[in-house]
C-alpha cells in the first residue's frame, strides 16, 4: 500500500488505516501530546535500571492525565480512519463489538495506528535520540 494507507495485523486480525487529514492529525497530535507528554517526562525521570517500572509509571501517568470520559472518544478518534479486513471485505471498526473483552488488543491497534499516522515525528525523535529514546535520553 502507498504512504496514504497502512496494512497491519494484530492478534491475527488484519487492519487497514488511512492517513488522517492534516487538520485531524494536528488535533489528535495535540490531544495525545497533552496526555502522553507529561507521562513520557515522568517515565524518563524515573528510568533507572528497571525499565519495566518506568514504563508502568508512564502508563499510570497517561491515565492520570486523561479524564475517564476522554479515553474512549480518544481511542475512537485514533481508529476513525481504520477498517478491519475480513473474508475479503473491508468494514469499519465497531468499537463496542470488535474490542469487547479485548482491551489490550484495542491498545495494540491504537499503537499501530499512532505509529503510522505520526511516523515522521517518530523518525525525527529517533534521529535525535537513537532507536530507543528512553535509553538514549538517559545517557
Amino acid at each position: 500500500m502507498g504512504r496514504d494507507n497502512h496494512e497491519f495485523v494484530v492478534d491475527g486480525i488484519k487492519y487497514v488505516s488511512s492517513m488522517y487529514t492534516p487538520t485531524k492529525g494536528w488535533e489528535l497530535f495535540a490531544r495525545l501530546a497533552k496526555a502522553v507528554g507529561p507521562a513520557a517526562a515522568n517515565g524518563l525521570d524515573s528510568l533507572s535500571e528497571d525499565a519495566v517500572a518506568a514504563g508502568m509509571k508512564m502508563i499510570g501517568s497517561v491515565f492520570t492525565n486523561l479524564k475517564p470520559e476522554d479515553v474512549v472518544p480518544l481511542l475512537k478518534d485514533i481508529m476513525s480512519t481504520t477498517s478491519i479486513q475480513d473474508d475479503n471485505a473491508i468494514r469499519k471498526i465497531i468499537f463496542d463489538n470488535d474490542f469487547r473483552g479485548k482491551y489490550v488488543h484495542a491498545l495494540n491497534v491504537a499503537k499501530e495506528i499512532v505509529e503510522f499516522q505520526f511516523e515522521d515525528f517518530w523518525n525525527a525523535i529517533k534521529g535525535m535520540l537513537g532507536d530507543n529514546p528512553l535509553v538514549a535520553a538517559k545517557k
